[in-house]
């Protein structure tokens, strides 16, 4: 995730997000690397837009990205507020890294989409399938440790069943295996393996270590039984 000053203060006009420029340090020292969009400052039909547009599907993004920034929310949900209450002008929105002014779409559901890649890539969150690196964890707040330091900075979504991580990823979920062994004779046990899906952001971190630290057959049993007696105190 780029710094909050960055995406409040940077310009997409004179090409401030740059790659590998996530804090305001680093945007100080390649100050001189910028690229800024073609179209600016002169020949910027966005600076007198009026009411009929055309938009430009840039600098939306980078207030879609402050809007999420600012209050903590995902890309995702500052989408749908757009999608329902921003206007369509009658001249569309323009991508100005690939189209003319003249160019521009009127598509609602185009425009979303582009306007949220931008807003992803000011934020610095890259675009990750979790599907695509393990499958997506699953299990309701009442099944799982909520208190885990990756879902606690998640919302679980009961439509879907999934998390979302705070930076609008999709928490994924990564098999690791933890051998079972004896208190008594911690180097013995009964050959076993207990496999747990451990929930982890793919954008803010990598996938846990699949090889697990030992568990312990005493621990497994006491636990085991508390949860029991949790599922009883539900029913009562």
């Amino acid at each position: 995730m780029r710094d909050k000053k960055l995406i409040e203060d940077g310009s997409v006009c004179e090409g401030d997000f740059m790659d590998g420029v996530d804090t305001v340090a680093q945007h100080r020292e390649r100050m001189d690397e910028r690229e800024p969009c073609r179209f600016f400052p002169h020949d910027c039909p966005v600076l007198n837009p009026g009411d009929v547009g055309p938009f430009c599907v840039m600098k939306t993004g980078q207030e879609v990205a402050r809007f999420s920034s600012r209050l903590g929310t995902s890309v995702e949900e500052e989408l749908e507020d757009f999608a329902e209450q921003a206007p369509m002008p009658p001249n569309g929105y323009f991508d100005p890294t690939v189209e003319q002014p003249a160019d521009a779409t009127t598509d609602r559901d185009e425009v979303t989409r582009r306007v949220g890649v931008r807003a992803s890539e000011i934020l610095g969150i890259q675009e990750i399938d979790a599907q695509s690196v393990h499958k997506e964890f699953e299990g309701t707040p009442d099944d799982v440790d909520t208190e885990d330091p990756v879902l606690a900075e998640s919302v679980f979504d009961p439509e879907t069943s999934r998390w979302m991580h705070h930076c609008g990823t999709m928490v994924a979920a990564a098999e690791v295996r933890h051998p079972v062994r004896l208190k008594a004779m911690p180097l013995a046990g009964p050959g076993r393996v207990v496999t747990e899906q451990k929930p982890y952001c793919p954008n803010c971190s990598e996938a846990p270590d699949p090889d697990g630290e030992p568990v312990y057959e005493e621990d497994k049993e006491a636990a085991e039984l508390e949860r029991i007696r949790r599922v009883g105190r539900r029913l009562r």
